[in-house]
């Protein structure tokens, strides 16, 4: 239920947008495609999430430092 609520929103929010596709077979089903404005989203958090990375090694460097002199 989560993974649904929050595509809706992302589409909600134009980083992403679903179409139905037919199937002969069985059930139509939706599917989703990330948008340009998803994608610039995408970039900008990941870089976000670089720096966060980069900070919390570099604590535990020197958090290791002090405790293992």
């Amino acid at each position: 239920g989560d993974l649904y609520r929050t595509l809706r929103r992302m589409e909600k929010d134009d980083w992403m947008k679903s179409d139905w596709e037919k199937n002969k077979s069985g059930p139509d089903r939706r599917t989703y495609t990330i948008t340009q404005e998803g994608k610039d989203f995408l970039k900008s958090a990941t870089t976000s999430l670089t720096r966060t990375d980069e900070l919390i090694h570099r604590f535990l460097e020197g958090y290791q430092k002090v405790i293992s002199p």
